[in-house]
């Protein structure tokens, strides 16, 4: 979780444990094979950064995490 100096409410959230997510499984599968590609997306740029394509498909999914998260 990130945390935040500026946002004292944002600090608290941070001294309990985060909800646990899934998200690793967005990344890798449960063998922990990583792939370049998600059928025809391509996930990372250079082996460490997400490209543009695979982080905008990822998008709903972690806004919908997040407000699940808020509530």
């Amino acid at each position: 979780m990130l945390r935040s100096l500026r946002s004292p409410s944002r600090h608290v959230l941070t001294l309990s444990p985060p909800p646990a997510s899934p998200n690793l499984l967005w990344f890798c599968n449960v063998a922990d094979f990583c792939p370049s590609f998600i059928g025809t997306l391509p996930v990372r740029w250079d082996g460490s950064h997400l490209t543009p394509a695979y982080s905008a498909a990822l998008g709903p999914e972690l806004a919908a995490m997040i407000k699940r998260a808020m509530t």
